[in-house]
């Protein structure tokens, strides 16, 4: 699997958290086939089960509430073709476009230094965060490359 699209988007989200755009969550996993690579990029504000207990399934019910990537549509991010030379910058504003009203907020500093230690770990083991996939043993947190056994732990509920 080609990593550089996923770490541009994750990069890119680590960006915005920095531009005050706190309240941006992540929810990344592998298929059930093991073959792909998602994520799903939210608004917790717009997002009640955002901060449940049920962190393992924090999305949003309607699908014009998120943005979402699967390795396995390559190059293809919201709805726009992107490649390994695509900047951060670029990434971060179509994250901003796609979703509804996200505002600057700045207002979770908890998941915001979560986030950086998590970015710490996916650049330190050159790998990506999985928070769910079949067989996932989700007490353990999110696991740094799946199958690795190498696990994080998860974010800070609201």
């Amino acid at each position: 699997m080609d990593f550089k699209v996923p770490l541009l988007i994750l990069q890119a989200v680590h960006n915005l958290h920095r531009q005050g755009f706190g309240s941006l969550r992540i929810h990344p996993g592998m298929n059930a086939s093991g073959t792909a690579w998602r994520i799903t990029i939210f608004n917790a504000f717009e997002n009640p089960r955002a901060d449940s207990a049920e962190w393992f399934d924090p999305e949003p019910e309607d699908e014009a509430d998120c943005v979402r990537y699967s390795s396995a549509g390559w190059y293809e991010f919201a709805g726009t073709e992107v490649d390994d030379d695509t900047g951060v910058e670029t990434i971060a504003l179509l994250i901003l476009v796609h979703l509804p009203a996200p505002r600057a907020t700045g207002s979770d500093p908890r998941y915001v230094r979560w986030y950086d230690s998590l970015m710490d770990r996916v650049r330190s083991m050159d790998d990506l965060p999985v928070a769910y996939a079949d067989y996932m043993d989700h007490d353990r947190g999110w696991e740094i490359g799946w199958g690795s056994g190498r696990y994080h732990p998860a974010p800070p509920l609201g």
